[in-house]
C-alpha cells in the first residue's frame, strides 16, 4: 500500500539560483521586464520569486522608500515602476543587505501589480514554480 505524501520537497529559505527560463511581464501591453535568467530566491520554503538585473527592466524605477523588513532577506527598499506617463505604485522591491550579493542589485517585482506574467511563451498565472517540485516543459520560440 501506498501512502500519501505529507511533506512535498521544500526550498530553506534563503535559497537563492540563477534560472533558466526566459520571463517577462507586461502591463496594459507594454513590456515591463525580460530577463533569460532572473534569478529565483526562496523567502520562503514553498516557491521560488523573480529577481531581476536593473539592465533585464524596460521600465524606470522610482525610489518610494522603506519597505518591510524580510525575516530572512532583510530590510526592503519599495520602488514605483515608471512606464511612460503611467506609475504602477511600490510594484518593485530591492534587499540592499541581503545575505546573497547577487540579490543585493536586483529587484522583485509585485505579481499582482502586472497583468500578463510569461515563462518562455507561455503565460503563468499564479507565482513561479519551483524546479524541484515539479517539471515544466514550456514552448518557446527561442533557440538554443
Amino acid at each position: 500500500m501506498t501512502g500519501i505524501v505529507q511533506n512535498a520537497f521544500t526550498v530553506a529559505p534563503g535559497t537563492v539560483q540563477a534560472g533558466v527560463k526566459r520571463v517577462r511581464a507586461y502591463s496594459q501591453g507594454e513590456l515591463v521586464v525580460d530577463a533569460v535568467a532572473p534569478l529565483l530566491v526562496w523567502e520562503h520554503p514553498y516557491f521560488p520569486q523573480y529577481f531581476f538585473l536593473e539592465s533585464d527592466l524596460e521600465a524606470e524605477l522610482r525610489p518610494k522608500g522603506h519597505g518591510p523588513r524580510s525575516k530572512v532577506l532583510g530590510p526592503s527598499e519599495l520602488f514605483d515602476v515608471v512606464l511612460g506617463t503611467r506609475v504602477v505604485s511600490q510594484a518593485a522591491s530591492r534587499f540592499p543587505d541581503a545575505p546573497v550579493d547577487a540579490m543585493r542589485a536586483a529587484v522583485t517585482l509585485s505579481w499582482s501589480a502586472f497583468d500578463t506574467w510569461l515563462e518562455e511563451d507561455e503565460v503563468v498565472h499564479t507565482h513561479p514554480r519551483s524546479p524541484y517540485v515539479r517539471i515544466d516543459a514550456r514552448s518557446s520560440g527561442r533557440e538554443r
